[in-house]
């Protein structure tokens, strides 16, 4: 064996040994004697045995994957294959374009379609299939580790529960270039992570991605018509990044949650971080922030034409954004407040809802709240706002408003004072630019710290004042030099002298 040849058969051996469970120390006789062993072992072969399906010898796929040992390639013909496979560590299972795997036969014990456990733990690959079957999920990851789900198909039949592809407890997994239609989406639960990439998820019975104590990264994928509490649901503790991906929901497009009911297990605040994102036409909410301690942060997103509302920030959540866009939607373009409502679980079984109260905070810079069919921006109950450089105009209700009840109905209220504060925004074309209610706070500019808002073409008033403290809105243009013309356009005490002579 020359030099060349036994330095890379020793390398490899070690980076596959578990090295790390050794407890000899370095001069321990065992130590040397195990080196000896692998310097003397022949070469690794660095690629495995191909395993052709159907064959004589593997009449099957799970035939060729009892066989199969790690760095092999079960390769699959195209044709139908009603069975259930379990993945091998270290094995790729490929079909070829026309490879259909079928689960509606298999034995009820086996978990998924595709099943890989925690015997798979340096890897396994999974691709080019159109899978289909009434099992579900028809994937299912528990205690797995990387394993990679490629160019697959899953057309999950009508009246399965929403778990395409099931992760417990499983890491490091990859979900790329995979389209799944009609059965739900992807689930994370127990500390799974995942990588999820150019996806197409179409309308499932529930989220397209929902996550519980589990992190994962969501990039160029397309989300259509998924149900449940949002198509991307991130709850309980969960970290996620979602970047340029398209999102159009049933109800809403994306939910950072800290959990469901005030008292379930697993209460814990979840973060994500949005870029480059749209999110748009979703039925009610286009991105929901909500519970203690819950955060995410926005950077050049879109949410437009919700059904409700652009953006929610509730119960004690903070959403901190640069150049989002919150525009065209069916009312506000972002709500902020420190209440929620939630269900506590009595001793029946049943539920009775309970207001949470804690501060929520949303802080702006470069931004947009055009062209909502009511506010582009309300306030209430403990809501903090600061907003810096953006346009909030075109608005059919209020530019911003800012109030301290917040109303759920039947009898359920929630009081307490809120603040707003502006720095170079326009406030254009709204029916009011900005309206403070009960006893909140509004500082669009003091002497200390200028305003530079510009107030314009508010077809009703610029400010409107129905509080009992001032508003203090000094250093700001108000479209004209006129005294008298600026102090008829507003409504309650509003200090707004000195003013600027020109546009800022």
């Amino acid at each position: 064996m020359d030099t060349k040849r036994l330095l890379l058969s020793a390398a490899a051996a070690i980076a596959l040994c578990a090295c790390d469970k050794w407890e000899s120390p370095p001069d321990d006789p065992g130590v040397a004697l195990a080196r000896a062993q692998i310097l003397a072992a022949p070469a690794l072969q660095v690629h495995g045995a191909t395993l052709n399906v159907p064959s004589k010898k593997y009449p099957t796929i799970g035939a060729a994957l009892s066989s199969a040992k790690r760095g092999d390639l079960v390769r699959v013909a195209p044709g139908y294959y009603p069975e259930c496979i379990v993945l091998v560590d270290g094995v790729t299972v490929e079909g070829m374009p026309g490879a259909m795997l079928d689960g509606s036969s298999c034995d009820l014990s086996v978990p998924a379609i595709v099943y890989a456990d925690a015997s798979v733990q340096q890897g396994a690959t999974v691709r080019g299939f159109h899978i289909t079957g009434t099992k579900s999920p028809a994937v299912h990851l528990e205690g797995a580790r990387a394993v990679e789900m490629l160019d697959l198909f899953i057309n999950t039949p009508p009246g399965t529960p929403p778990r395409t592809i099931f992760m417990n407890a499983s890491t490091r997994n990859v979900v790329s270039r995979c389209q799944l239609v009609g059965g739900g989406g992807i689930r994370l639960f127990s500390g799974s992570s995942a990588t999820l990439s150019d996806l197409d998820i179409q309308y499932g019975p529930g989220p397209g991605v929902r996550s519980s104590e589990s992190s994962f990264t969501l990039q160029d994928s397309r989300l259509l018509g998924n149900a449940g509490p949002a198509s991307v649901f991130i709850l309980h503790g969960s970290r996620a990044t979602l970047s340029n991906n398209d999102i159009e929901g049933f109800t809403n497009g994306v939910r950072v949650d800290s959990g469901i009911a005030v008292d379930e297990v697993g209460w814990a605040p979840s973060q994500a971080r949005l870029e480059g994102n749209r999110i748009h036409g979703n039925g009610e909410v286009g991105l929901w922030v909500a519970g203690r301690g819950s955060r995410v942060i926005g950077s050049g997103n879109t949410y437009e034409a919700s059904g409700l509302s652009g953006v929610h920030v509730t119960g004690g959540a903070t959403y901190v954004g640069e150049r989002e866009r919150m525009t065209g939607n069916t009312w506000d373009g972002l709500v902020v407040r420190g209440c929620d409502q939630r269900n506590r679980r009595n001793a029946d079984g049943s539920f009775s809802p309970v207001i949470l109260q804690e501060r929520s905070l949303a802080v702006l810079n470069d931004f947009a709240l055009d062209g909502n069919g009511a506010d582009g921006l309300w306030a209430a109950c403990d809501a903090q706002v600061n907003l810096a450089h953006g346009s909030i105009s075109h608005n059919v209700g209020r530019g911003a408003g800012v109030a301290s009840t917040w109303d759920f109905g039947d009898g359920n209220q929630s009081y307490a004072p809120s603040r707003l504060g502006a720095v170079w925004t326009v406030f254009g074309s709204n029916r009011v630019g900005a309206l403070l209610l009960e006893d909140s706070r509004m500082i669009l500019g003091t002497l200390e710290e200028p305003g530079m808002n510009s107030f314009l073409d508010n077809w009703q008033k610029a400010i409107g004042n129905r509080s009992s403290v001032p508003v203090f809105a000094q250093w700001n243009w108000f479209g004209t030099t006129d005294a008298a013309v600026i102090a008829g356009s507003f409504v309650g005490d509003v200090t707004y002298d000195p003013f600027l002579l020109h546009e800022p």
